[in-house]
């Protein structure tokens, strides 16, 4: 027979019952049994670049919106080819063997040899051109693999660069382009199609390689003795570290120069168009939670960017005597004196 005092306990243990089954499902690392799991991240750059950039900051960020804590709920093992891509295999092989749950790769050289080296430790791609044509996917919407991530557009934006190229330096004929010979695999494609849009628009190209730090001046030393007049650099990790370099030597020749990241404006090039690639190290905390959670990542569909910036250093136009379209102030994100 119920009695008042049953009736109670029932209540308290409803009351409970909602209260866990309505916990967010931002915490489950806090309840974690066991060892911590372990994520792996593999670099392109060296370890200096990471931290300077505060690469590693971001992704913890990201991983303690989700309520892990590292050390207490993961451990990270952080690999880093300095720059070097014939060190990646090796590197994966070393992580493999660490045992790590998940691997975080930050661009395609980096997926692409973490595909090679494992078919079943998940892989977060934090940043590709495309996913599929790259062969890491075979759609973005179920990459049936044991990757997914995120899908830049980088080639498109890097397109439109050339349209704000056109539009800021008067009679363009002749571009230059910045490629790494390492990451082959995406700008061999990226060129075939900048040449092609650039041969449509009355243009040029010319090419020079830098596959390291130390090949960057010479390869835009080399450009600006072929009379371009203007210069895009290729979305690459070795590229993103050096920011600061390109963006020197780019104006001690004079050569008006766009990026993928607003980093490249910030550190006085000309102007960048693209996603906000750097945030991606926060967001990609959203597939290793999904992953932890006992996802499959090939039935994780790669995201796309749905908003990009449009930064643009009016003082390194005024020192190379460019004028910046009214149409670009009005569609700039952010202006830079």
């Amino acid at each position: 027979m119920r009695t008042p005092k049953h009736d109670a306990a029932r209540r308290g243990f409803a009351r409970a019952a909602t209260i866990i089954l309505a916990m967010p499902a931002l915490a489950p690392a806090a309840f974690a049994q066991g060892k911590p799991r372990r994520v792996g991240i593999l670099n392109m750059v060296s370890r200096k670049d990471y931290q300077d950039e505060g690469l590693q900051k971001l992704f913890l960020q990201g991983m303690r919106d989700f309520g892990y804590t590292v050390e207490r709920d993961f451990v990270l093992e952080e690999r880093f080819a300095d720059n070097d891509a014939a060190r990646l295999p090796a590197l994966v092989a070393e992580l493999v063997r660490a045992g790590v749950d998940v691997i975080v790769s930050p661009g395609t050289q980096i997926s692409l040899a973490a595909q090679k080296g494992t078919s079943t430790v998940p892989i977060v791609v934090l940043l590709d051109a495309d996913p599929v044509a790259n062969g890491l996917a075979v759609s973005l919407a179920r990459p049936g693999k044991n990757l997914t991530g995120f899908s830049t557009q980088f080639e498109e934006t890097t397109l439109k660069n050339i349209e704000f190229l056109q539009a800021m330096v008067p009679k363009l004929t002749r571009l230059g382009v910045l490629t790494n010979p390492s990451n082959a695999t995406m700008h061999k494609r990226m060129t075939g199609s900048i040449i092609q849009a650039a041969q449509k628009a009355g243009m040029q190209v010319a090419t020079r390689e830098a596959g390291s730090p130390a090949d960057i001046e010479p390869a835009i030393g080399a450009l600006a003795q072929e009379k371009v007049q203007a210069m895009l650099t290729l979305p690459d990790s070795v590229f993103a570290a050096q920011t600061r370099l390109i963006a020197q030597v780019a104006l001690k020749h004079r050569l008006p120069t766009a990026g993928n990241r607003y980093q490249f404006p910030e550190a006085g090039g000309l102007f960048s168009y693209g996603m906000n690639a750097t945030n991606n190290w926060r967001l990609g905390a959203k597939f290793v939670h999904r992953i932890f959670q006992g996802a499959k990542p090939g039935d994780l569909p790669f995201e796309q960017p749905t908003t990009f910036e449009l930064v643009i250093n009016t003082g390194t136009a005024k020192a190379l005597g460019l004028k910046v379209p009214q149409a670009m102030l009005l569609q700039a994100t952010r202006l830079i004196e």
